[in-house]
């Protein structure tokens, strides 16, 4: 099974400064090595319980 965190402050800046934003961050959860680079301009209006990049 994988596992998952939450999103940390620092990978959340990264995807505001590239156009993302969020109603609710701390509902963003994703795997160990996530890369928030590779995500621009979304916007996320779900729950997320991963991300898997």
């Amino acid at each position: 099974m994988k596992k998952y965190r939450a999103i940390n402050k620092s990978e959340t800046e990264v995807l505001q400064s590239q156009g993302c934003s969020c109603d609710n961050w701390s509902k963003i959860f994703v795997q160990e090595g996530f890369n928030p680079i590779y995500i621009q301009n979304t916007l996320v209006t779900k729950d997320i319980l991963a991300i898997m990049l």
